[in-house]
């Protein structure tokens, strides 16, 4: 590898750049939450696909649970 310095530093910074991201992340302003993790989003924006052979039927049956 002719620059070991410069990969270290590459992985280093998209570690750092990646910790803000993910669970309990707040959205940038303008962003649209598709899920926020609560049961009245779940069942107000989510539903089952409608194909064939596909038997399941609302309300969904995900159960949410605390992190």
């Amino acid at each position: 590898m002719k620059y070991p310095v410069f990969a270290a530093f590459s992985i280093l910074s998209v570690t750092f750049l990646h910790a803000g991201v993910g669970v309990g992340a707040k959205p940038v302003e303008g962003a649209e939450v598709v899920f926020d993790g609560s049961r009245e989003m779940l069942d107000a924006k989510w539903t089952y696909w409608q194909g064939p052979r596909f038997a399941s039927a609302l309300p969904i049956k995900w159960k949410i649970v605390d992190d």
